[in-house]
């Protein structure tokens, strides 16, 4: 199926110049529709041909906001549309409240993406989402790392966040799966990675088993590892073959290609 035919509109690469000038434009319309959206009863919202809940109690007020905004996991998305392929195989590692994974669904089928949560409360709200997407890709509960075993997480009351630590001390404890990234690679052989694991990123993004992927979209998290393991993370990627490209990435959403 088309992008066009999704009603996924992000768009075609604009100069930095166009999109200064439509910056105030793009503001004001996004502010106009917040304030509408949140007057409104409705129980989802169409976020560029993409539904996704929005009344859900299991949504933060953050990602209420964001949803409302059309900011949601905005430059991911933005990403996926351009540069997925009929014949590609996704693998998720992140899934949040279903929105990419239910994307790449419907560019790519769902019987070719995987998305991996380690929050298992998250589970009811993905598959809402893919529900009102008419999707249902495969959707594994367990903390991506790089040996197997059990993994106790931190998961924050609001659901915005799943790590293994918590500095602030928000949030409870509890244990999931480990999915060690080169079992989840050689079982399902994905063509692109969309990856969000909150800093074990630069841990998991080594693997010599990455020669095989043809994309990676990541968003990279320096408050939490540091400016200096997010440049380990771009050379080591380039050492797989795997190039930063600069135009297709922003601040915190990285994607790399290969050649």
């Amino acid at each position: 199926m088309s992008v066009e035919k999704l009603g996924l509109r992000y768009g075609e690469h604009r100069t930095f110049g166009s999109r200064i000038l439509g910056l105030s434009t793009s503001l004001v319309r996004r502010e106009v529709l917040y304030v509408v959206r949140s007057l409104l009863p409705v129980q989802h919202i169409s976020m560029n041909g993409l539904k996704l809940p929005v009344r859900d109690s299991k949504l933060s007020a953050t990602v209420r906001r964001s949803i409302r905004r059309e900011n949601y996991e905005r430059p991911e998305l933005a990403a996926i549309v351009r540069n997925l392929r009929p014949d590609d195989r996704v693998l998720e590692c992140g899934a949040g409240i279903g929105a990419i994974s239910a994307t790449s669904a419907l560019i790519v089928g769902s019987n070719n993406v995987v998305a991996v949560e380690a929050d298992p409360r998250m589970r009811d709200l993905i598959e809402k989402t893919w529900k009102l997407n008419g999707v249902s890709p495969t959707l594994l509960t367990g903390f991506v790392t790089d040996i197997p075993g059990e993994e106790e997480i931190t998961v924050n009351d609001d659901m915005v966040s799943t790590g293994r630590d918590r500095s602030d001390g928000s949030g409870h404890r509890v244990t999931v799966p480990r999915l060690p990234l080169a079992g989840l690679l050689a079982e399902w052989r994905p063509t692109v990675i969309i990856m969000d694991v909150e800093g074990a990123e630069v841990e998991l993004l080594t693997l010599e088993e990455l020669r095989t992927i043809r994309m990676i979209c990541v968003e990279v998290h320096p408050h939490l590892i540091g400016n200096d393991r997010c440049l380990d993370l771009i050379i080591r990627l380039r050492e797989l073959g795997l190039d930063l490209v600069i135009d297709e990435s922003s601040f915190r959403c990285l994607v790399f290609k290969r050649a």
